[in-house]
């Protein structure tokens, strides 16, 4: 089997086939890496929070300092870095990824800096992929730096009143208020 992505080709050989016995496991949640995660008790849980046509900007702590706006994005896989910040904050380099749809075929470097952190949540050298987002800032009519996704969402949990200029965000086990809603 060839499958070609652009200018990428990748090429599997079956040698034999046979039913496979599936189990529920393989479709699991990925288990959360924790492991460069550390919470700031310091730190309160409220994080500013921009509503723009629907979409929620917060303003994350990257390297130490805040750049710009970044979607929250609950159903983004992997958190992402706007190019130019990624430059700017000299991250490394740690892979790429080729990306193709029916227009056109982008190459996504994936970068390495040094923490980000989001109310009391702080990640140790996260990983983001790099991508241009400076089209989706003019179009919104704020600088977007990044995006927030599932690196960040499976290590805390998020309060978000929709009537509020904040959400708050908590270590995940730790009480959080008792008028909170879950969906």
């Amino acid at each position: 089997i060839t499958h070609k992505a652009g200018r990428q080709i990748d090429q599997y050989r079956i040698d034999s086939a046979k039913a496979a016995t599936v189990k529920d496991s393989l479709y699991a949640k990925p288990a959360r890496d924790g492991s460069q995660t550390i919470y700031d008790s310091k730190a309160g849980p409220a994080v500013e929070v921009k509503r723009i046509f629907g979409y929620m900007f917060v303003r994350p702590i990257i390297d130490g300092k805040q750049y710009g706006w970044f979607f929250l994005d609950t159903g983004a896989d992997v958190m992402c870095i706007d190019s130019a910040l990624a430059k700017k904050l000299n991250g490394t380099q740690i892979g790429s990824e080729v990306t193709s749809g029916a227009v056109a075929e982008l190459a996504t470097p994936y970068m390495k800096l040094h923490r980000f952190q989001l109310g009391p949540v702080v990640i140790n050298e996260p990983i983001f992929a790099s991508l241009d987002l400076s089209s989706f800032g003019k179009a919104l009519g704020i600088e977007i730096s990044g995006i927030c996704g599932y690196d960040f969402t499976s290590r805390a949990v998020v309060d978000i009143d929709p009537s509020q200029k904040v959400l708050n965000v908590y270590r995940p086990g730790t009480v959080i208020p008792a008028a909170t809603v879950w969906e």
